[in-house]
C-alpha cells in the first residue's frame, strides 16, 4: 500500500495506532525516535484477537500462491518456457509472506514502533510488482494488436520511464516514510506529506494504466493481421488482463482515497473508512484473489512470448504468416484452447489457427469458428467435448434429450472385442474379428432391431464402411439397401434409415433435404466424427429434423485400418499443410481434425495413454516446425482428458498397463524417406508402381504370351497370407521362401515339373503356376508375388542399387561396413554420381544424403553436385526445401559449429558372427526404432520426448521386460507369435507419426512387438514412399494453388435434385410382405473349369502356404442378398 502521509500538525504517519502513554511534549524531548503516531491510519489499532487470526489465514494462502506460482515457473523453465511473471508472482506473494509475518510480530508486540514502521514499508513496497505485472501484459496486448506502434522504440522507452518511475517512486517513499517516524520539525513533515501523496496518485494511476490501455486497443482498428502470442483466445487475455488490473486498481485507489482525506487524531473517533475490513480487503484482498486468478487461468501460458522476442513478428517463429482477414474472421481465429496444465483437466479445446506457429500454440475453451451460412462453410470439427451455441448446452452432445421423440447419446466405444491374454495386435486375425467392423456392425444391428432399414452413407463414411465391412455383413443385418446421400434415392416413407455420415456442411445440406422430403419414415443418425455445434444447431433449429430423428451418435470412425498395426487416415495434403510456409492459415484447423482422429483410436483402442512427443534439442532457425509435436500432442491431451470427464466408462476396465502415445512428426527423421529399403514390402512400394487407393494394387499381366493374355490389377490386403507373412522379410529371405515353398511342391509332384526346369527360376516358377488353372485362388497369390519379387528384383540389378545402397548406408549411420568412420565419401558421392545407371531420382535423393550427413553444404557445392548428377533446376528445390523439414542445408566456408550430437546414442558394432552381417546394405535403423527399443529399456531420454504431463514421467517402466538379444529379422512376426496367456497383458504403445510414415518404420513396430511384451500400433496421416516424399518436399516451394488441396477447392453443394419433388410413383412394397423366393434371382448355371493337362494332387499342394490352403475352387452357392446397390456397385468376387 503507498505509504500513509502525515497531518499538518506534523505528527509522524503510520499504518498503525496505539494511544501514547508518553504525552506529546515528552517525545519532543527525545531525540532519538522513532516517535508513535497521533492520527488514525487504515486498519486502526492493531488488536491480537482479530488481527492475527486474519493475517495468518492470509499468510497461507500466500503461501500456497508462492508455491503455485514457483512450480510453474520451474515445469516452464525445464522446457525452455521462461516465463518471468511467474518468478515475479512469486517475489510478490514471498514478500507479503515476510509482510504477514511482520505484521504478525507487530501486532503480539505492539509497543514496538520499528516493528510496525517495517510492517507498514512491506504493505507499501510489495504491490508495486503486480502494477509491473500488469504493464508488461498490457504492453504484450499492444505489441500483438497494434505492432507498429507496440515495437515503435517511444513506445517502448514509455514504458521502461513508467517503470523507472515505479523503482524512483518507491525508493523515495521509503525514504520520506522512515524520515517522518525520525523527525518532529513540522516543515519536514509537511515535505514528507506531499511526497507520500504524491506516491498514492502515482501508484493508484499506475494500477488503473492496463485498463485505459486495453480499451484503446480494442477502440482503435488494426492495420495489420493479430500477432497473436501465447495460448488461449484473445478476448480471454483481455479479460483477464482487465480482472486483475481492476482489482489491483481499487486497492490503490481506495488507498489514495483515504490518504486525501483530511488526518483525524487519536483522540476522536475511528472514521469508517479506516476500519480492518476496508484494510484487508483494500490490501492482501485484491492481491490473493489476483495471484489465484494468475495462477488458475496460466497466465504462464497465455502471455508467454518466445525467448528474446525483441521486434515485430517476433512473438512467432514465422515472420510471414499472417494473411488479411475481416474483423468476423479474426475473432474466430482468436478462440484458441489452452493445454499444457499437467496439474489438472483442461475442458476441451478448439484449434482454429490463423498462423503457421506460435512458440505454445495450442487454445482455449469451448468456442468454435462461426459459420456464415451452412452450405458454403469449411469443415470446422470442433473437439470431441466442445459446447454447443446457443440454446443447446454443454453435455448434450452426450447426455440423452429431454425430447421423447429422440434420444440423443455420446457413446464411449471400448475395445470389446480385445480378449485380455488373446493375440494382442490391433487387428490381431482377420478383418472379420476387429473391433471396428464389429462396433460398426453391432450399432446398425441394435437401430430397430428386427425391423427392415436403409442404410445413408456418403462418399467418406462410405469408404471408411469399404476398409472395414464386407457387402455381405451389412446386408445380412436387415438392410434392404445401401444408399449414398448425394445421389438419387427413392422415397421409401414407410421405413427407417441408418444415416452414417461425415460431419461436412454440404452432407447436412443433403440431409436436410431428406427431412423436408421426408424420404424415411425415422432417421437414425451416426457420425463418423464430431458434428461441429453450428451444423447440430441447424438440425436441432428444424422441427421437421426433430421430429423424425430417434438417435443421434458419435462413432468415432474416422480413420483406415489399414494392417494389423498400422492405421492411417489417408490425407497426403497432410504434409503440404503442415510445412508448407503458404499454409498457414490451415494448421491450426488441420491440428484440430488430426487431435480428434488420434483420440478416436485412442478410445475405439480403450487407451487412455500417456502421451510423449518429440522436441527438438538445438531446432534450425528455418525450422518453424520445431514445435509441430507438442503442438498436436497437447492438442490430444487436451481432447482425450474432456472426453474421459465426459464419459465414465472410459478407459474401460483392463490389467493391461497403461499405454503410452508418442507424438512425433517427419522431421525427427529424414534419412529413412530417402534410403533404399529391401525388406519385401518397402521395397517393392519405392522401385514399383503400386496403386495406393481405397485399395491397394498391383497391375500385372496374367499369361504373359498366350491368347488368354490379361492385364488385372491385384489386390494387395491383409487377407493375403502369402504378403503378411513375407512383408517384412528382406527380399532375400522372401525369394527363398518363395522358392523354396515352390520346390517342396515340385519335389512332391515329379511328373508336375519339367526335368529340364529350373525350379529356383522366378520366371520358371511363374510360367508352372500359370499352369494350374483349378487353384485360382493360390495362382493369384503366386503370380502376384512372384511378379513383383521380379519385378523388383529387375530394378535392383539394373539400376545398380546394391552399389547405391552401400554407399547411402554409409551416409546414414556414419559407418562403413566395417563399422568404422567411413573415408573420401564426397570422392564416393561424386563417382556413383558419373554411373550411367543411376537413374535421376537416385541421384537426388543421394545428393540430399550427402547434404544431411555433412550437416549442410556450400551452395556452390550443392550447385555443383546438381550439375554433375545432370539434375533439372527445380530439383535443387528439393535440397532447399529440406530447410522447412529441420535440416541444415547451406553453411559458410569457415563454419566452425561441431556435428550435432545424434538422437540416440550409437549402438555398438555387431559380433562378427552376428546375422546382422548379412544385411550390410540395411545397417540404418530407423529413429522410431531406436525410439522403441529406448522406450521398452525405460532410457528413452525426457527432453528430447517430453511428457505433456511431466508428472507422469515419474511412472516406472515395467521391469518385467526383456528385449531379446536375437536378431530382429529372425523374430517372428506378431501374428505368428505364440499367445500370451492371460496373466501377461501387454501395454500398447501407440506411434503417430505427422507428416507421413514410412513402411521401414511400420516394420519396426512389428519387429519391437514381436521381441518384447508390447503391442506397437503406427498411426499416420498416410503412407510415403521414397518417390512421393521427394515430390512433396519439391512442392513446399511451389504456388499454393498448384497443391489442388482440399480447403482451396469450392465448397460442394447438395445436389438441387433432392430438393426438387419427383413424379409419384406407385410405393414399393414391403419387402416383409414379399416371399422369399421372389427376392433372390435364380442362381445361375453353376461352371465347373475343366482341368487343362495332368491332375495336380491337392494333398501334397497343401503344404504350401497361401491363402485358401491349396484347395481346388469349387462351385459356390449363390448368396441371398435383399439388393445389389451396396456402395453403387459390386465388388469383384473373383
Amino acid at each position: 500500500m503507498p505509504l500513509i502521509p502525515t497531518r499538518d500538525i506534523g505528527v509522524p504517519a503510520a499504518s498503525f495506532f496505539q494511544a501514547s502513554s508518553t504525552p506529546f511534549e515528552e517525545q519532543q524531548q527525545d531525540d532519538a525516535g522513532p516517535y508513535r503516531p497521533q492520527i488514525w491510519q487504515l486498519g486502526g489499532r492493531p488488536e491480537v484477537d482479530v488481527d492475527v487470526p486474519i493475517t495468518a489465514v492470509f499468510l497461507a494462502l500466500f503461501i500456497i500462491g508462492a508455491v503455485a506460482h514457483m512450480t510453474i515457473f520451474q515445469l516452464n523453465r525445464r522446457k525452455g518456457h521462461k516465463f518471468l511473471m511467474s518468478a515475479l508472482m512469486f517475489g510478490f506473494c514471498m514478500a507479503r509472506i515476510v509482510t504477514c509475518i511482520m505484521r504478525i510480530a507487530w501486532t503480539t508486540h505492539v509497543d514496538n514502533i520499528s516493528l510496525g514502521l517495517a510492517a507498514q514499508i512491506f504493505v507499501a513496497v510489495g504491490v508495486i510488482i503486480l502494477y509491473v505485472v500488469n504493464l508488461i501484459f498490457a504492453q504484450r496486448l499492444i505489441r500483438a494488436s497494434h505492432p507498429r506502434l507496440g515495437w515503435n522504440q517511444i513506445f517502448g522507452v514509455v514504458f521502461k520511464a513508467l517503470y523507472a518511475l515505479v523503482a524512483v517512486t518507491i525508493i523515495l517513499l521509503i525514504i520520506v516514510t522512515i524520515q517522518s517516524f525520525f523527525t518532529l520539525n513540522t516543515n519536514t513533515h509537511r515535505i514528507d506529506r506531499d511526497i507520500q501523496l504524491y506516491g498514492a496518485t502515482c501508484f493508484a494511476i499506475l494500477s488503473f494504466l492496463p485498463i485505459p490501455m486495453v480499451f484503446a486497443l480494442l477502440a482503435i482498428p488494426r492495420s495489420s493481421p493479430l500477432d497473436k502470442f501465447g495460448r488461449g483466445r484473445w478476448r480471454t487475455k483481455i479479460f483477464i488482463l482487465l480482472a486483475g488490473a481492476t482489482l489491483i486498481c481499487f486497492g490503490a485507489a481506495y488507498r489514495c482515497g483515504t490518504a486525501w482525506r483530511t488526518p483525524v487524531s487519536l483522540m476522536e473517533p475511528m472514521p469508517h473508512y479506516f476500519n480492518k475490513a476496508a484494510f484487508y480487503i483494500a490490501n492482501f484482498g485484491v492481491e490473493v484473489l489476483t495471484v489465484y486468478l494468475y495462477a488458475f487461468l496460466r497466465v504462464d501460458m497465455r502471455f508467454h512470448v518466445p525467448n528474446g522476442a525483441s521486434k515485430r513478428k517476433s512473438y512467432i517463429p514465422s515472420p510471414n504468416c499472417d494473411e488479411e482477414k475481416g474483423e468476423e474472421t479474426a475473432e474466430a481465429d482468436d478462440k484458441a484452447l489452452h493445454g499444457e496444465d499437467e496439474n489438472k483437466a483442461i475442458p476441451a479445446r478448439k484449434l482454429s489457427l490463423p498462423r503457421v506457429y506460435s512458440e505454445e500454440e495450442i487454445f482455449d475453451d469451448q468456442d468454435v469458428v462461426p459459420f456464415s451460412s451452412a452450405p458454403t462453410v469449411q469443415r470446422q470439427n470442433p473437439p470431441l467435448s466442445t459446447a454447443i451455441q446457443g440454446e443447446n448446452t454443454f453435455n448434450e452432445l452426450y447426455v440423452a434429450r429431454a425430447s421423447p421423440a429422440a434420444t440423443f447419446r455420446r457413446q464411449s466405444r471400448p475395445l470389446s472385442t480385445a480378449i485380455e491374454g488373446e493375440e494382442s495386435e490391433f487387428f490381431s486375425s482377420p478383418l472379420p474379428t476387429h473391433p471396428m467392423r464389429d462396433e460398426i456392425l453391432k450399432t446398425i444391428r441394435d437401430v430397430a432391431k428386427g425391423e427392415w432399414k436403409v442404410l445413408v452413407v456418403d462418399e467418406d463414411s462410405r469408404k471408411v464402411l469399404d476398409n472395414v465391412v464386407k457387402e455381405d455383413d451389412i446386408l445380412n443385418e436387415n438392410i434392404t439397401n445401401v444408399e449414398q446421400i448425394d445421389q438419387k434415392r427413392p422415397m421409401n416413407p414407410d421405413m427407417d434409415a441408418v444415416y452414417i455420415l461425415s460431419p461436412l456442411p454440404y452432407i447436412v445440406d443433403c440431409l436436410m433435404a431428406d427431412f423436408e422430403r421426408r424420404r424415411y419414415k425415422n432417421a437414425h443418425l451416426l457420425w463418423t466424427s464430431i458434428l461441429p455445434p453450428p451444423l447440430r444447431q441447424r438440425i436441432d433449429r428444424s422441427n421437421m429434423a426433430r421430429e423424425q430423428i430417434l438417435q443421434f451418435r458419435v462413432l468415432n470412425l474416422d480413420f483406415f485400418p489399414r494392417e494389423a498395426q498400422l492405421i492411417t487416415f489417408r490425407d497426403p495434403c497432410s504434409f503440404p499443410i503442415l510445412y508448407h510456409p503458404a499454409c498457414s492459415s490451415l494448421v491450426r484447423q488441420h491440428i484440430a481434425d488430426l487431435a480428434q482422429k488420434i483420440v478416436a483410436v485412442c478410445v475405439t483402442l480403450g487407451e487412455y495413454p500417456i502421451i510423449r512427443y518429440y522436441q527438438p534439442r538445438n531446432p534450425q532457425p528455418t525450422h518453424e516446425a520445431h514445435i509441430l509435436s507438442g503442438i498436436i500432442a497437447r492438442a490430444v491431451q487436451d481432447e482425450i482428458d474432456n472426453f474421459a470427464r465426459w464419459n465414465e466408462g472410459f478407459p474401460p476396465l483392463s490389467n493391461r498397463p497403461r499405454g503410452t502415445l508418442y507424438i512425433l512428426d517427419r522431421s525427427m527423421d529424414l534419412f529413412a524417406p530417402l534410403l533404399h529399403e529391401f525388406t519385401y514390402q518397402a521395397m517393392a512400394h519405392d522401385l514399383l508402381p503400386i496403386n495406393e487407393g481405397d485399395k491397394i494394387t498391383y497391375t500385372m499381366t496374367i499369361n504373359e504370351g498366350k491368347p488368354n493374355e490379361e492385364i488385372k490389377d491385384m489386390e494387395i490386403s491383409e487377407k493375403d497370407k502369402l504378403w503378411v507373412e513375407n512383408r517384412h522379410r528382406h527380399m532375400k529371405d522372401t525369394l527363398d521362401q518363395l522358392s523354396g515353398d515352390f520346390a517342396k511342391f515340385i519335389a512332391a509332384n515329379p511328373h508336375f515339373a519339367n526335368a529340364d526346369s529350373d525350379g529356383g527360376n522366378l520366371n520358371v516358377i511363374k510360367d508352372m503356376i500359370a499352369g494350374l488353372p483349378q487353384f485360382q485362388q493360390m495362382k493369384d497369390a503366386y503370380s502376384l508375388h512372384l511378379a513383383m519379387a521380379s519385378d523388383s528384383m529387375a530394378v535392383f540389378q539394373t539400376h545398380k542399387l546394391p552399389d547405391i545402397a552401400s554407399l547411402e548406408q554409409s551416409l546414414a549411420t556414419g559407418l562403413d561396413e566395417d563399422y568404422k568412420k567411413p573415408k573420401n565419401l564426397g570422392d564416393q558421392v561424386v563417382r556413383m554420381l558419373d554411373e550411367a545407371a543411376i537413374v535421376p531420382d537416385d541421384r537426388l535423393r543421394l545428393i540430399a544424403l550427402y547434404i544431411l550427413h555433412k550437416e549442410g553444404l556450400l551452395r556452390s557445392d550443392i550447385n555443383l553436385l546438381s550439375l554433375h548428377a545432370r539434375l533439372q533446376p527445380q530439383d535443387q528445390e528439393m535440397f532447399y526445401n529440406l530447410e522447412l523439414l529441420g535440416a541444415r542445408v547451406f553453411k559458410q566456408l569457415k563454419d566452425t559449429k561441431p556435428p550435432s550430437p545424434p538422437m540416440f546414442p550409437p549402438k555398438p558394432p555387431p559380433s562378427s558372427n552376428n546375422e546382422e552381417d548379412l544385411y550390410a546394405l540395411s545397417r540404418f535403423d530407423t529413429n522410431i526404432k531406436q525410439l522403441l527399443d529406448h522406450h521398452v529399456a525405460g532410457s528413452l531420454d525426457h527432453i528430447t520426448f517430453p511428457f505433456v504431463k511431466p508428472e507422469l514421467s515419474a511412472q516406472p517402466v515395467d521391469p518385467s521386460v526383456n528385449i531379446s538379444s536375437a536378431s530382429l529379422r529372425s523374430a517372428k512376426p506378431t501374428w505368428a507369435k505364440a499367445k500370451l496367456s492371460a496373466t501377461e497383458p501387454r501395454q500398447r504403445v501407440i506411434v503417430f507419426m505427422a507428416g507421413g510414415a514410412m513402411f521401414s518404420e511400420s516394420r519396426a513396430c512389428y519387429e519391437v512387438s514381436a521381441k518384447t511384451s508390447r503391442d506397437v500400433i503406427l498411426v499416420t496421416s498416410h503412407m510415403l514412399t521414397p518417390n512421393l516424399f521427394i515430390r512433396q518436399v519439391k512442392e513446399l516451394s511451389a504456388d499454393r494453388r498448384s497443391l489442388h488441396l482440399p480447403a482451396d477447392s469450392a465448397p460442394r453443394k447438395a445436389p438441387a435434385f433432392l430438393f426438387e419433388e419427383e413424379k409419384p410413383k406407385p410405393l414399393p412394397k414391403n419387402p416383409m410382405s414379399i416371399p422369399a423366393q421372389e427376392l433372390r434371382p435364380p442362381p445361375p448355371q453353376a461352371i465347373v473349369p475343366q482341368p487343362t493337362g495332368p491332375q495336380v494332387p491337392t494333398k501334397q499342394m497343401g503344404a504350401i502356404k497361401l491363402d485358401g490352403g491349396g484347395k481346388e475352387e469349387k462351385e459356390k452357392k449363390h448368396k441371398e442378398k435383399k439388393k445389389h446397390h451396396f456402395f453403387g456397385s459390386k465388388k469383384d468376387k473373383s
